[in-house]
């Protein structure tokens, strides 16, 4: 717990306090045998699913997806992006596992993929990929799994990825997402 003192201009004396306390990485009983969180400005009894989650933050890896486009590349209609993730939590994560899905295929040709297998024949009607390799990723640190280049068609400026990233003693985690072209430059947009 930090707290930082802010003097405030309505008089040399007056001082507000921001209190930062930190997420815990467990639950911690009361000495009435309750487990409390905060809500607003009251303290409120936690309910089980909402313990059970505090208790498994260390028992899981939290994956995510790093959407940067200073390794994203787009020039004379190719468009090259890497996949790579994170892990967020203090868990290695391992036996990863990640699915691609091109969700407007038709749009774009696949020129190369680098760290994937095409796994459209077994999902007719949709163009999958899948990481081909073991992957681990530490807490802390990026894993660059692979990469995709793509030719877009004319006036093409969209393209539409759902990504899943499975791993052990994690739920799936489904990250929808869009590389956009605009000026030339592409950037991503999370999809709702």
């Amino acid at each position: 717990m930090t707290i930082h003192p802010i003097s405030l201009t309505s008089n040399p004396n007056h001082v507000a306090y921001v209190v930062n306390i930190p997420k815990s990485n467990t639950a911690h009983q009361a000495s009435d045998k309750k487990y409390y969180r905060r809500f607003n400005f009251e303290t409120v009894p936690m309910e089980d699913y909402e313990i059970k989650d505090i208790i498994n933050r260390l028992s899981s890896p939290e994956l995510g997806l790093v959407l940067n486009t200073d390794q994203t590349n787009f020039d004379s209609g190719v468009l090259k992006f890497p996949i790579i993730l994170y892990n967020k939590s203090k868990r290695l994560a391992k036996d990863v596992k990640i699915s691609i899905q091109f969700n407007d295929s038709q749009n774009y040709d696949f020129l190369e993929n680098n760290g994937f297998t095409d796994e459209s024949h077994l999902n007719l009607g949709r163009k999958i990929f899948s990481s081909h390799s073991q992957i681990r990723v530490y807490n802390g640190l990026n894993a660059h799994i692979g990469f995709f280049e793509l030719r877009l068609q004319d006036k093409i400026l969209r393209i539409n990825i759902t990504v899943t990233i499975y791993s052990d003693y994690m739920s799936p985690s489904i990250i929808p997402f869009a590389v956009v072209i605009q000026n030339n430059m592409p950037i991503y947009l999370l999809n709702q």
